[in-house]
């Protein structure tokens, strides 16, 4: 099972952007390769654990973006309107990241401190509210 969702995660990573994951999809649903039943359910609950897992790292330190991400992999693969619903997103991400990349670029070194300490701010008060959140 373990080399098999590898084996996928490759496949993945190889896709193209904006199509990656509806190919995922259709690669597991079409053509005579059915899945079982059990390794459909490992799947989910896997993705349903790094869900949590992902929830749970959003209010304490850690990468909750990588659990998501899996969980989100493992879930295109089950279901055609998560998999739309990835290819969207990403395309969409990946148009703002290289925005951002190209902004960060032509800004001077004082406007790339300054955006520093704003998003060392925003972090700080997000602590600061998981904080009073979680302990009142």
């Amino acid at each position: 099972m373990a080399a098999s969702l590898k084996a996928e995660w490759r496949a993945l990573r190889r896709g193209k952007p904006g199509h990656r994951f509806q190919d995922h999809y259709d690669s597991g649903h079409h053509g005579g390769n059915s899945q079982s039943m059990t390794g459909r359910i490992v799947r989910i609950v896997i993705a349903v654990v790094c869900v949590a897992i992902g929830v749970v790292l959003m209010f304490i330190p850690g990468p909750a973006i990588l659990f998501f991400l899996i969980a989100g992999g493992l879930l295109a693969a089950e279901s055609r309107h998560v998999a739309r619903a990835l290819d969207w997103s990403e395309v969409r991400l990946r148009k703002l990241a290289s925005w951002a990349k190209a902004r960060w670029k032509k800004l001077p070194l004082a406007g790339k401190i300054v955006v520093g300490i704003v998003l060392l701010a925003l972090g700080a008060a997000g602590l600061y509210v998981s904080y009073r959140i979680m302990f009142g």
